[in-house]
């Protein structure tokens, strides 16, 4: 039987009760998972001085597997955007060099660039970011850095959508 794909979470980091997305920069996965419903569910809203200097933010989410099938999530398991980015903005997604069920070191702050993360961004299955260590049983999960960046000048955005980050994977 195949993984419903509707039980691979994304929860939050900073600390195991964290509930604030604005924390979510390393550290220890935390219980609460990621809104899939929620306005600036994991960035907060690029302000208008924001958008003329230009700003680049950092989060980490941990993907998890939430489905109680033996054989887990299986490789090919893939990570891509599946919808596009505001004009004069960028998403990139990179995984946690700390690897399968592993705590990633927080950085700094939401501006801090984590160390040793490719990002790419990837807008196909062809072109997703692989994950690591597949299969995924029951409650194991992985790192998932995000990063986007507002370029200098970028029209202040009026609309309330947001780039969706997709997964792709046998047994799901």
């Amino acid at each position: 039987m195949a993984i419903d794909i509707a039980n691979i979470k994304y929860y939050l980091s900073g600390g195991a009760s964290n509930s604030d997305p604005l924390l979510s920069i390393g550290g220890a996965k935390s219980s609460v998972a990621v809104s899939a419903t929620a306005l600036h569910n994991i960035f907060d809203a690029v302000t208008g001085d924001e958008a003329v200097a230009g700003v680049t933010r950092y989060r980490l989410v941990y993907l998890q597997n939430d489905d109680d099938d033996a054989s887990g999530l299986l490789a090919p398991a893939v990570l891509w955007w599946s919808t596009s980015p505001a004009a004069g903005q960028t998403i990139a997604v990179g995984l946690a060099h700390a690897g399968k069920g592993a705590v990633e070191d927080a950085i700094a702050d939401e501006n801090t660039a984590p160390a040793d993360v490719t990002f790419t961004s990837p807008v196909s299955k062809a072109t997703g970011v692989p994950l690591t260590g597949t299969p995924y049983t029951e409650g194991q999960y992985i790192g998932v850095w995000l990063r986007v960046v507002t370029t200098a000048g970028a029209a202040k955005r009026t609309t309330s959508g947001a780039p969706v980050l997709r997964l792709q994977a046998d047994g799901a």
